[in-house]
């Protein structure tokens, strides 16, 4: 500690604390000088005494083997009040002492004579005081001599408690650096200074253990030897940042002696002293393992997030409150918002507030609430959601609790909200109609000629029609008609499901389109002898890549349509033209009925036709025009309807001219 310092300290405790310097040590030389001041002033006794709060010390003398007095066995009270020697040559004559004077150890003293002894702060605290058994006075000398030894005492004084005062502030030092000590060493982190360049100048332990080296290994070396190389200008920015702003916090990479690079957080301060070069004083964690968790926590997070975008289900989560706290791409693309107009809205009336049937639909009511209090999975799958344009749409929805997973064992469950996943089930809900029409469809269209044919069979059998050949002949026509048909239903049926599958292979050629046509036409004239209606087709010289009896089969299809839902004895046209030098369209258009144009899109359905009475008029299942569409889809062409209700239909299909890459 600064010598002035300790000076300053000391003049304050004597003057501040006279106690302290009452209770120290005897002082030989404190002695020597009272012997001085005696011989001096030709006096037996003479005494360093100083104040206290209920008598005097005697901290030195001459004469008397005393070390406490009473506070008014003497004229030190009176003494220590001025500023020059205080005197008085017959203490007898005083109120205080009379008749006998002061009485010191059973002797009789008449003459006193005193100099304060005075603090160079100017508080007077004691006297260095001459007594005599006869009355009498000073001289001049003598008296100036009293007064130069009590500031001698007085010196003494003041340097012997700042030789105390260093041995406390010593003590406390030692104390402090022990305490300092055990604190670093004790640290659960790095604890370190550098110089201004960033050489170690000092380390814990168990900072140095961080990174499997000793304090011997990094006390002295510079910071950039243990971080990685491509970090190290890192360090140089630190360094500059902690000179000009005196402080700096962040994050530290240093290699570990297995190669391992462990991550620090620090918070390090500029420390200037007077005297002394300025340094770092640093305090740093491993923050590794943290680091670690939150990288996986950041991957984790990506990866559910990921999934949560690519699922097509709809997913949200509300809170306590209902509120959306989360919602993924599919739940706001189905509902028709976007995601700043659902987050932080409540959901329940935003998508679930009325039923099906048009009633409201109270929230306390929703078994997406009533799971926060079974804690356990609700699955609904009857009922709407409501999106934001009005329009509802059916929904299958599993709805589970949220639990809050960083409560103990000893603790209840807490709900922290739930999540809920729903699937638009419209399509389904289609294919189920679907499958439901097609079995009803199937059975009905087997059923149908198997009556016919059960009833021709049974008639034959039973003998009833022996006497009438004829009438036995027309029997076994219906049969063979009926037996015709369900071999049509089945083969239409099996041919649909291999497209479908894909194990339907096209053997592609390079054919001509008039040549396609004429086959078709010809062929299917053979299939049909008592044909009225008039086929006229017309064909460019243009050839296609397609599987020609495939092509055929479309054709007769498409042709079979047309003759069926024509006029008696009425035409029916094939055209082809080319479209450009990739692709070549087909047309086959009759002078029927037509098609409404709110069914044109649907004909193409299986077991689809314009009229549900046509099937049983004018026969056929429904599924010729679905097989075109799948057989010129294979082909990578397009198949649609035009119509004009009352004047026919034409069919069109595009047919590649080369080999497509799509193709299967």
């Amino acid at each position: 500690m600064n010598a002035l310092l300790v000076k300053d300290e000391a003049q304050r405790n004597l003057a501040a604390e006279p106690d302290d310097a009452l209770n120290s040590a005897a002082d030989p030389i404190l002695d020597d000088l009272a012997g001085l001041a005696a011989q001096i002033c030709e006096t037996p006794l003479a005494l360093v005494c100083l104040v206290g709060k209920e008598d005097l010390q005697v901290k030195a003398a001459c004469g008397i083997v005393t070390t406490t007095l009473a506070a008014g066995s003497t004229p030190c009270a009176m003494a220590v009040l001025g500023d020059a020697v205080y005197e008085i040559s017959d203490t007898r004559l005083e109120p205080e002492f009379e008749p006998e004077g002061v009485l010191l150890e059973g002797q009789s003293y008449c003459f006193y004579a005193a100099a304060p002894l005075t603090t160079s702060a100017g508080e007077n605290i004691g006297t260095l005081a001459v007594f005599d058994a006869h009355p009498r006075h000073l001289t001049e000398a003598q008296s100036s001599a009293l007064t130069t030894l009590s500031r001698q005492v007085m010196a003494r004084l003041e340097g012997n408690e700042r030789i105390r005062q260093m041995k406390r502030t010593e003590l406390t030092l030692r104390e402090s650096e022990a305490q300092y000590r055990q604190l670093v060493e004790s640290s659960l982190g790095i604890v370190f200074t550098h110089d201004l360049e960033g050489q170690l100048l000092s380390l814990n332990a168990h900072g140095a253990s961080m990174f499997g080296r000793s304090v011997e290994e990094m006390a002295g070396l510079p910071l950039e030897k243990f971080v990685p190389t491509k970090r190290r200008a890192a360090i140089r920015d630190y360094l500059e940042t902690i000179v000009a702003d005196g402080e700096a916090q962040g994050l530290l990479h240093l290699v570990h002696t297995d190669g391992e690079i462990r991550v620090t957080a620090y918070r390090n301060r500029l420390i200037a002293v007077p005297g002394r070069a300025p340094y770092v004083l640093g305090f740093g964690v491993d923050i590794t393992e943290q680091v670690r968790a939150e990288r996986k926590l950041r991957t984790l997070t990506r990866q559910s997030n990921s999934i949560l975008e690519s699922v097509g289900d709809g997913i949200f989560c509300i809170d306590l409150a209902g509120r959306v706290t989360v919602a993924n791409a599919a739940a706001v693309q189905m509902l028709g918002y976007s995601q700043e107009e659902m987050l932080g809205r409540v959901m329940h009336p935003l998508i679930h507030h009325t039923r099906a049937d048009g009633t409201a639909y109270p929230e306390e009511e929703s078994p997406i609430r009533k799971s926060l209090l079974s804690f356990g999975t609700t699955r609904v799958r009857d009922e709407i959601f409501w999106r934001k344009d009005g329009t509802c749409f059916p929904v299958e929805y599993v709805a589970r609790p949220l639990v809050d997973s960083t409560v103990s064992e000893s603790e209840e469950t807490r709900a922290l909200g739930v999540v809920v996943a729903f699937t638009d089930t419209t399509e389904r809900r289609a294919l189920e109609r679907m499958k439901d029409e097609f079995i009803s469809t199937v059975s009905h269209e087997l059923r149908t000629p198997l009556t016919s044919l059960r009833g021709a069979l049974g008639l034959l059998q039973g003998g009833a029609l022996e006497a009438r050949p004829e009438k036995s002949q027309h029997m076994l026509e219906i049969a063979i008609h009926n037996t015709d048909r369900l071999v049509r239903l089945v083969n239409d049926i099996l041919d649909l499901e291999r497209i479908s599958s894909g194990k339907s292979e096209l053997h592609l050629a390079n054919i001509r389109a008039g040549e396609l046509l004429r086959n078709a036409v010809n062929s299917y004239r053979m299939l049909t002898p008592g044909l009225s209606s008039r086929i006229l087709f017309a064909a460019v010289d243009v050839s296609i890549w397609a599987d020609p009896e495939r092509i055929l089969q479309v054709l007769h299809n498409l042709l079979s349509n047309a003759v069926k839902f024509s006029t008696p004895d009425g035409e029916i046209h094939l055209k082809v033209q080319s479209l450009d030098d990739q692709e070549v369209l087909f047309q086959v258009i009759d002078n029927g009925c037509g098609i409404p144009a709110d069914k044109l899109e649907r004909i193409f359905d299986r077991f689809q036709q314009a009229d549900a009475s046509d099937s049983r008029a004018l026969g056929g299942a429904g599924l010729g025009l679905t097989i075109c569409s799948r057989i010129i889809n294979q082909h990578g062409g397009h198949i649609w309807a035009t119509s004009v209700p009352g004047k026919g239909t034409t069919v069109h299909f595009t047919l590649p001219t080369r080999p497509r890459t799509n193709l299967r």
